[in-house]
């Protein structure tokens, strides 16, 4: 560790951004939170295979599993809506949708750029669902 990362660490610790462990420096249980998308991701790309080889049950499986950990990417909610869609399952539709929008709006950081467009594109997904079930 050179001098100046010496000194940001050392105001990190002071400001208190981040924590000193035995065996590294833990910027706000970054680690911890890497790790637990880590697994999500896995889960998600497990719906993903499932879903290519036509074994839609256990990708839709393996995609609310993901969801119902606030998963911060949107391909899961995007699938599930899509699959919910044509098997008619309107009110199953309306709860991913509902939840992705929920995510979106409160879980997912607000500085990514993304996150408005595809907070968008539920929030109007979401208005024509009801419109139709109505």
């Amino acid at each position: 560790m050179g001098f100046l990362d010496f000194l940001k660490t050392k105001q990190m610790l002071s400001e208190n951004l981040i924590e000193e462990s035995d065996d590294d420096f833990d910027i706000k249980g970054y680690k911890a939170k890497k790790a637990e998308f880590e697994i999500q991701y896995q889960i998600n790309q497990k719906g993903i295979q499932y879903e290519k080889k036509g074994e839609i049950d256990k990708a839709i499986e393996q995609y609310e599993l993901v969801i119902s950990k606030n998963f911060e990417g949107n391909y899961p909610y995007d699938r599930l809506a899509i699959i919910y869609r044509k098997r008619k399952q309107i009110d199953d539709e309306i709860r991913v949708l509902e939840k992705a929008i929920f995510v979106f709006s409160n879980v997912v950081s607000q500085h990514l750029g993304d996150r408005k467009p595809k907070l968008e594109k539920f929030k109007e997904r979401l208005e024509k669902i009801n419109k139709l079930k109505n």
